[in-house]
């Protein structure tokens, strides 16, 4: 039996995966009932600078057999922000980013569940 697909469910699946390179949320910009739920992590000063020159950076999901559970995420910038204030990290030494996927899909524990791209410093347009 042939099976077709309509452009919308192909549309959605990459959309909601950031399948088609970007920020899924730009992708979806068209779709009124697609939101993404943003995810925040932090990170060196070193990779606003990378990404400042052009180049992909990303962060870690699961690997090494597990011994890595994947590089921490946040729900907002603020949660970020809290979390080097609570932990006591130099604010020069950190720098909160939005990454590439869904917190609702790519997001577990508090931790990615999977590889995602660096895709704008935040820190640079903290306004709280």
């Amino acid at each position: 039996m042939n099976e077709t697909f309509s452009a919308p469910i192909i549309t959605d699946h990459f959309c909601r995966r950031g399948g088609m390179g970007g920020h899924p949320a730009d992708q979806c910009s068209h779709d009124p009932n697609i939101t993404v739920a943003p995810i925040y992590t932090i990170s060196s000063p070193d990779d606003a600078t990378a990404l400042a020159q052009g180049k992909t950076v990303i962060k870690l999901g699961p690997c090494l057999f597990g011994l890595y559970p994947g590089a921490m995420a946040f729900k907002s910038q603020t949660e970020a922000k809290d979390f080097i204030g609570l932990k006591g990290y130099d604010p020069k030494k950190w720098r909160i980013f939005q990454l590439s996927g869904d917190y609702q899909l790519d997001v577990t524990e508090g931790v990615l569940n999977k590889t995602l791209q660096l895709s704008r410093d935040m820190t640079i347009n903290d306004t709280q």
